[in-house]
């Protein structure tokens, strides 16, 4: 009798969890559009990897209302980690840029830092600030891309924007500095 009493407590007690519907989460991706460049030449470099800021470093997409607080959407989210999104990303970057990233080889480095990329709630821009670095040369790159009016795929699309703009940058400073 006491074993039924306990049950038919928790059953009333759990029953509106049960009810409550849990909200979608929408995964998102960066594109790079695939730019057929005739290249004359191709550049290789020995690519180390991407290394990204531990607080950035998450399928958690950052937004900041504040300058000094960093919070997280909470309804969508990269459809895999950072890193890998912008290594990806990265990669067909180059490939516009007329670059080769070798996993090895007697040839210059590169490795790239991604210090920050979130949404300014404020201003209504996606920030992306970020360095590559070329054996000892480093060029920095600070990008930040408008968002247009609408909805949540507006500020992917700024991201991506962002993104793109700062990845060409550092190679093009690169190549031709």
């Amino acid at each position: 009798m006491k074993k039924i009493f306990i049950l038919c407590v928790c059953i009333f007690a759990f029953s509106g969890c049960l009810k409550r519907e849990l909200p979608s989460v929408n995964f998102y991706e960066l594109y790079v559009p695939n730019k057929t460049n005739h290249c004359q030449k191709i550049k290789q470099y020995h690519y180390i990897g991407i290394d990204v800021a531990t607080q950035f470093n998450s399928k958690k997409i950052a937004y900041k209302k504040t300058a000094n607080k960093i919070e997280y959407f909470a309804k969508n989210q990269w459809a895999s980690s950072l890193s890998s999104i912008l290594d990806s990303a990265m990669i067909e970057i180059a490939k516009n840029n007329c670059i080769s990233l070798l996993s090895n080889g007697n040839m210059e480095s590169l490795k790239i830092y991604i210090f920050d990329l979130h949404y300014n709630a404020n201003s209504n821009y996606a920030v992306f600030k970020a360095m590559g670095e070329f054996g000892n040369k480093q060029i920095w790159s600070y990008q930040q891309a408008k968002v247009e009016n609408g909805d949540f795929d507006e500020i992917i699309k700024a991201f991506n924007t962002a993104i793109i703009n700062g990845f060409n940058e550092i190679f093009y400073e690169n190549i031709h500095k």
